[in-house]
């Protein structure tokens, strides 16, 4: 079996160990990305404000 290994091949080792594992195809997809930017979590603050505000007013004309 011929290697996958990076360093292996780095080596030129002619067979790879058997426990080497082949590289995983990676699909990326360009919509999917870790994090936030500056926007969505200026937005996502003012929803969430919004919501604990309306929140709080709510339980306080409860609970008059």
């Amino acid at each position: 079996m011929k290697t996958t290994n990076v360093n292996a091949t780095d080596r030129k080792l002619a067979y790879a160990s058997p426990y080497d594992v082949e590289p995983a195809h990676e699909v990326h997809n360009p919509v999917v990305r870790a994090g936030m930017s500056v926007v969505e979590m200026v937005a996502w603050l003012v929803v969430m404000a919004a919501l604990s505000i309306g929140m709080i007013v709510l339980l306080w004309s409860v609970s008059r």
